[in-house]
């Protein structure tokens, strides 16, 4: 009974198009168990975190699409991942995040990423389409402007998919600039999309990219092209620098890479073909992490959502992928290495996209706090330097639709809570649950459905989530753009 309904609520979900709802799961069953598996303390000599000498550490902050924890063979998550030696190798000399956690679909995770706040504080409940006329409200604070309070004077750039404003929405090519990036180069949304030449096939090598505030057909291999804007960046913008890469990678349309990116592709499955993308997607990579000065640059690597069911092998199931609520949707690689970051090891804390800008203001010495703005996110620094630091007890997630519309108007409402050892999913405000032990059923196969259902002996613990859930999504109005 218990599955049939979160099964039902699954169908519900992906039946509503590509916005999903969030489900930010996991979490050290206890956290002082949170441990680092291998690897050292953080090096001695960064006295304050993130210096460089008398500046702050320049930030590079890697975005992939739609690449999930079995798509990284450091994660050790699936038998047979594509091969990833250049992220690897940035995770044998920083921390990975076991339990990190994102929206199951694009435009709400980067909406996240880049104001620290969940959905119902941005309006950004599910994914903005193309020619939709809806965009992030453009005076948002946003991590770029966040940057403005930094004693120091900071240069900016993004290069790759954008996907919170769209080629139709009311600043659509000056989205990026007027969310406070300095420059910003590269696709609206995903490749496929089409805004010009319409009756031609988009792909890889044939997109619609924006560039100088005009839109123009590119033919370059969009993953190198993304990384040849980067580094032509590195060579200009002056320190302390922010620069933002968001990869459309792995993301459809699939494709094989040019041969001397990945390994040809034998035999052509979709499968197959998805893993040759993330081959490709790591090989540039290796260019780009070779131009940055270890010494004086933090990388932040992460990815929007979980793998798509186009690129799901066995024992990973296509139904439990991204646009659902289960691990597989929701659960994402997150690696951060830099000076003062302790190496190679792993923490199972509970951290979530969101977590990452106040992960900047830190490196950048900005008081959030005197900003006036309520976050949801949390600086990373503790497990950054001491990867056996306690974790959260609680984390929330949410999902709605549509975009940039207050509680009367939602036709979705979905709430997800996790504690150390259970998750709560609340549809509709709490007209029906969801209630996982993830200790004794990691696999979310048998959830509870009701409160009575629960053992006696947790029964205590699963209701105090289902109030702290209701407390605090009740306290938030979505605003409405």
């Amino acid at each position: 009974m218990g599955q049939s309904v979160l099964l039902v609520l699954t169908s519900l979900l992906v039946a509503c198009g590509p916005g999903q709802a969030e489900v930010v799961d996991g979490g050290p069953v206890d956290a002082t168990e949170a441990t680092a598996t291998t690897g050292t303390a953080p090096e001695t000599g960064t006295t304050e975190t993130g210096l460089a000498g008398d500046r702050p550490l320049n930030v590079l902050l890697i975005f992939t699409d739609d690449q999930g924890v079995d798509k990284v063979s450091s994660y050790d998550d699936h038998p047979s991942p594509p091969p990833t030696p250049v992220i690897d190798a940035l995770a044998a000399r920083g921390v990975s995040f076991d339990r990190a956690y994102a929206y199951p679909s694009c435009s709400p995770s980067r909406g996240a990423l880049l104001t620290g706040k969940l959905a119902h504080r941005t309006g950004l409940g599910e994914v903005i389409q193309y020619a939709d006329d809806e965009e992030l409200p453009p005076d948002t604070y946003s991590l770029p402007r966040m940057l403005d309070a930094s004693p120091w004077i900071w240069e900016t750039a993004a290069y790759g998919k954008w996907h919170i404003a769209s080629f139709a929405s009311h600043t659509n090519l000056e989205h990026p600039l007027l969310l406070g990036f300095g420059d910003f180069a590269g696709s609206m949304s995903n490749l496929q999309d089409k805004w010009l030449e319409p009756d031609v096939r988009h792909t890889y090598t044939f997109w619609d990219k924006v560039e100088d505030g005009d839109v123009h057909v590119e033919t370059t291999y969009a993953t190198t092209d993304t990384v040849d804007d980067a580094l032509e960046a590195l060579d200009r913008l002056q320190e302390p620098w922010l620069l933002y890469v968001p990869f459309n990678a792995p993301h459809t349309p699939l494709h094989e890479p040019p041969e001397d990116l990945a390994d040809p592709v034998d035999p052509i499955t979709s499968p197959n073909v998805y893993d040759a993308a993330v081959q490709a997607l790591d090989t540039e990579l290796g260019r780009l992490l070779a131009a940055i000065d270890e010494e004086d640059t933090l990388v932040i690597f992460a990815s929007d959502n979980g793998t798509s069911s186009w690129g799901a092998q066995p024992p990973v199931r296509p139904d439990r992928v991204k646009l659902t609520p289960y691990e597989g949707g929701i659960r994402v690689p997150m690696i951060v290495a830099g000076p003062g970051v302790a190496k190679g090891v792993r923490t199972d804390a509970m951290v979530h996209v969101v977590d990452i800008l106040p992960t900047v203001a830190e490196v950048a010495q900005v008081d959030l706090a005197a900003t006036g703005e309520v976050f949801d996110g949390e600086s990373l620094w503790p497990y950054l330097r001491d990867p056996t630091h306690p974790g959260r007890e609680i984390l929330h997630g949410d999902r709605f639709a549509p975009n940039g519309v207050g509680g009367s108007g939602l036709n979705l409402d979905w709430w997800i809570s996790h504690g150390p050892r259970f998750k709560v999913v609340s549809y509709g405000g709490g007209n029906s649950y969801a209630m996982v032990d993830l200790l004794a059923d990691p696999n979310e196969d048998a959830p509870y459905t009701s409160i009575e259902d629960v053992p006696k002996a947790d029964r205590k613990e699963v209701q105090e989530l289902i109030d702290a859930q209701r407390a605090f999504f009740e306290g938030i109005q979505i605003p409405s753009w």
